[in-house]
């Protein structure tokens, strides 16, 4: 972050890009030109000076000098003018700040920052503050006893909300897992999934809407967030048509604490959450189940323990156990996303750990079965290993149309096809045409009896 780049920053984006700079770059001379440093040691005071190649250099506000060091500044850039670059002071708004005298007005800085969506450019909206001291200089880096605020531009009431849209990526293709589930135990996973993410959704709701409902008195965007927050709550079945927060603590706290009281809707979610994992216990791993059961004893129990409605410290309660349910529903979907089942879908002791491949998705064992070591035995032997390997657990298959001329393909042809979903198969050409290489692809997707690879590789 040379400070000098900034003077040469409009001139490459025309160069390099054929375009102008979309935010204009902060007005810097760099002094080895002999014309910008007399503009800037005719009126010094006009410019901040800094190192032109060191980012971590402090700037030197010449206003802030007496005359005298003034001119020592003069003196230092004229004898080595192509070491520095000159900023023009800017003149920053100011805001009321406490000082022991009271209330003053003090200049205040805003860094900005910009996130690219995929297409463009965007603007958050907001930053981090800063207040500065006489002694502070506007430019540079935050100097590492200065404290900076989070600053944040609310819309107009009628303006529209617009986020910065998720990056365009490609959905991944469902491979089924080794073997099919009975349509119970499917329907059993699939509710214990729904049930799970209910009581997420409930949660967080509830705790977004918490800070907002314990201030002393809500903003009119706070009590449009109250709204809409109650709205969705009572969308989903989690509060009461009779719960408000507009009649004194007593209110606010049993509305806020109604739905983890006996037979409240988050009681009786957690109830099915209970339900539905007893009924899959063959289905899970001892540890999943163990998991599960004391976390949902434990919510069950925190639950029990919420204090009476008159309590100052209920709101404050219903907090920590609301975090607790997010992280509760948080670790189960870790587990489920790693494979949390039984039977097929067990992650038993002994079996090959996976990872996953690149930005593909798939998760793929880190030892898999390589053709190319096939000539050491008879083609029977090949297809005895290739089948003992797919059993053992292994998932990924490699081969090449070069290796054993071809045979090695044979093998995997002859054994593989009735396991072809649940594999990550790959072959190879060494061909360096395009025709060549497409002969060869069109070959090994006859040889191995499939329609397509997984990952075809140049030799």
């Amino acid at each position: 972050e040379s400070p000098g780049l900034a003077a040469f920053l409009p001139g490459l984006a025309r160069r390099m890009l054929n375009a102008d700079l979309i935010t204009p770059s902060q007005a810097t001379l760099w002094l080895g030109d002999g014309a910008n440093l007399r503009t800037v040691l005719r009126d010094l005071e006009g410019w901040v000076i800094r190192h032109a190649t060191d980012g971590g250099s402090v700037p030197v506000v010449a206003s802030h000098l007496s005359a005298g060091k003034q001119a020592e500044l003069a003196a230092l850039v004229a004898a080595n003018p192509a070491h520095y670059a000159a900023l023009v002071a800017p003149s920053p708004s100011v805001a009321p700040c406490s000082t022991p005298d009271g209330l003053q007005p003090r200049p205040v800085v805003l860094r900005m920052f910009l996130a690219h969506d995929g297409t463009a450019w965007r603007m958050l909206p907001g930053g981090l503050a800063r207040a500065l001291t006489d002694e502070d200089a506007i430019a540079g880096r935050l100097p590492r006893d200065a404290v900076s605020k989070d600053v944040w531009v609310l819309p107009d009431e009628e303006a529209a909300t617009r986020f910065v849209p998720a990056l365009d990526t490609r959905p991944l293709e469902i491979r089924r897992t080794a073997g099919d589930l009975p349509s119970r135990v499917a329907d059993n996973f699939y509710w214990l999934g729904r049930y799970l993410e209910r009581m997420e959704e409930a949660a967080r709701l509830r705790r977004a809407l918490i800070p907002r409902v314990t201030r002393p008195s809500a903003s009119p965007h706070e009590r449009a967030d109250i709204e809409l927050l109650s709205a969705c709550l009572r969308k989903a079945g989690m509060l009461r048509s009779e719960d408000t927060f507009e009649h004194g603590t007593v209110s606010r706290n049993a509305a806020v604490l109604s739905a983890f009281r006996a037979e409240g809707p988050m009681r009786r979610l957690l109830g099915r959450v209970a339900n539905m994992s007893a009924q899959l216990r063959d289905r899970l791993t001892g540890e999943v189940h163990t998991i599960l059961t004391r976390s949902l004893h434990g919510l069950g129990e925190a639950m029990n323990r919420l204090p009476a409605d008159s309590d100052p410290r209920a709101v404050e309660r219903v907090s920590v156990l609301t975090t607790d349910i997010l992280q509760f529903s948080a670790a189960i979907a870790g587990l489920a996303a790693w494979g949390w089942g039984a039977g097929t879908l067990q992650a038993k002791a002994g079996d090959i750990p996976k990872r996953t491949l690149g930005k593909t998705g798939e998760r793929l064992t880190i030892i898999g079965q390589a053709g190319g070591r096939f000539p050491l035995c008879t083609f029977e032997d090949a297809k005895a290993v290739t089948l003992r390997a797919y059993e053992l657990g292994i998932n990924y298959f490699d081969t090449a149309r070069i290796y054993w001329d071809g045979k090695s393909e044979e093998v995997y042809g002859a054994v593989l096809p009735p396991f072809r979903k649940n594999i990550f198969l790959t072959t190879k050409s060494p061909q360096r045409t395009r025709q060549g290489a497409e002969a060869d692809l069109e070959l090994s997707l006859r040889t191995l009896k499939t329609d397509h690879v997984d990952l075809w590789q140049i030799h």
